[in-house]
């Protein structure tokens, strides 16, 4: 029964998982959409070399989302691995994003210590943990909240022949509402 309630969660998220899928998969091949010898922007001189450079990241981050849907699903031990991995996964996708988005030439400075970079690749991780922790625990949340409201609700509509005075309204109430299950159900 409750497979049924939560169908719509379901087809939303593999609508979701196919969307990151192919955006995942073609994310490396961006730069075949650029015209030849297009300006580039944010320092690179082509378009094509911006999108390549973009496309790698985009593709990191998506495969680190969809490792951290899978850990959702897995039971044991390695639950929490997949769940570090996708987030390591996502950091460095996030980390080589905005190494791509910011420019290089900022007040002057043409580069940065290497400190700088290792920083900014433990606070996008961290950030990027620490995002996925609220947005799975959200959906954990309304997900249990969801099946605890239709838990109610069908205990109400199959409580609610008690209301109803003779047997045969009773018997033809539950005939009734089987019907419309079976139809739900489908």
């Amino acid at each position: 029964m409750m497979k049924t309630a939560t169908a719509f969660l379901t087809t939303k998220n593999s609508l979701f998982t196919s969307i990151i899928t192919v955006l995942a998969v073609a994310a490396p091949f961006l730069h075949l959409l650029a015209k030849p010898g297009q300006a580039g922007f944010f320092g690179f001189k082509w378009m094509s070399s911006f999108l390549f450079a973009l496309g790698w990241p985009i593709s990191t981050i998506c495969t680190g989302l969809l490792l951290h849907m899978a850990s959702e699903h897995i039971q044991g031990e390695l639950r929490r691995g997949f769940a570090l991995i996708s987030t390591l996964i996502i950091g460095l996708g996030i980390y080589y994003l905005a190494y791509t988005l910011i420019p290089m030439d900022i007040g002057g400075i043409n580069d940065f210590p290497v400190i700088v970079y290792y920083l900014f690749l433990f606070v996008c991780t961290l950030g990027s943990w620490a995002a996925l922790r609220l947005i799975t625990r959200g959906i954990m949340y309304t997900e249990r909240k969801l099946k605890h409201n239709i838990q109610r609700l069908i205990a109400f509509i199959i409580n609610s022949d008690r209301y109803i005075e003779s047997d045969e309204q009773r018997k033809q109430h539950f005939k009734d509402y089987m019907e419309q299950f079976d139809e739900i159900t489908k």
